[in-house]
């Protein structure tokens, strides 16, 4: 059987936002890091929760 070492792992804790200037940072996990407009954050935002949502 092959291991993978480098196999994505689910996060355990949330990400931060922050806004600045009209826009909206996301910092994650092992230094990644997201800007969107505050549009972008609340469509991702229904997004994320509509998919979260028991099958």
């Amino acid at each position: 059987m092959t291991e993978f070492f480098n196999t994505p792992q689910p996060l355990t804790k949330p990400v931060v936002a922050s806004a600045e200037e009209e826009l909206v940072m996301l910092d994650g996990l092992g230094g990644v890091a997201i800007i969107m407009t505050p549009d972008t954050v609340q469509r991702t935002g229904t997004s994320l929760i509509s998919a979260a949502e028991p099958v």
